[in-house]
């Protein structure tokens, strides 16, 4: 029950996120299996990062080799991708989104969980200097929804949409330092 309660805090934060990402991105949730979001005229990112993903499972599941090489780009000739912007984590966690919604699902679902992401590091950060769950939770929305997240999540820079790595890894040189 204590355990509970001890994460309550993060769950209610957790779901505060999603709803203010499930307004900020709403038409993307619409459709979320059949667009992708990107500004239209500009050169975007997407492709890039759709094609990232389609390539991962493909060369894993249906090739079975080594999804950092290919042929599919420059045929005949093998690229090695490890200098491209390939996002490895991004790609195993939409595996189950592209399994069952799609591929323009997996996409989509980066930029809505991401974003909740950021949000709730950065609370858990906040938290952990024992700042004021409200408060907290505004410091979170704030560092989810700054501009330079919405920028990228506009141009579908994807990888650079989950940035709470950096609340976490101050987070952990805290906890380091602490313990």
């Amino acid at each position: 029950r204590s355990r509970l309660r001890r994460f309550w805090p993060y769950l209610a934060a957790g779901g505060g996120y999603l709803g203010l990402t499930a307004i900020a991105v709403h038409p993307l949730l619409a459709q979320l299996s059949s667009a992708i979001v990107g500004v239209a005229g500009e050169n975007a990112d997407f492709v890039q990062f759709y094609w990232n993903i389609w390539w991962f499972q493909h060369a894993i599941f249906q090739l079975g080799r080594d999804p950092y090489y290919t042929n599919y780009i420059l045929f005949p000739y093998t690229l090695n991708l490890a200098y491209h912007t390939f996002t490895p984590l991004l790609n195993i966690l939409a595996l189950p989104i592209y399994a069952t919604l799609g591929l323009a699902a997996s996409l989509n679902s980066w930029i809505v969980w991401g974003l909740v992401f950021n949000g709730l590091a950065m609370f858990a950060f906040l938290r952990h200097h024992r700042i004021a769950p409200g408060l907290a939770f505004l410091g979170g929305a704030l560092f989810a929804f700054t501009s330079a997240t919405t920028s990228r999540v506009a141009f579908v820079h994807l990888s650079m949409v989950p940035n709470g790595w950096l609340p976490l890894s101050l987070l952990a040189w805290d906890w380091l330092i602490e313990r």
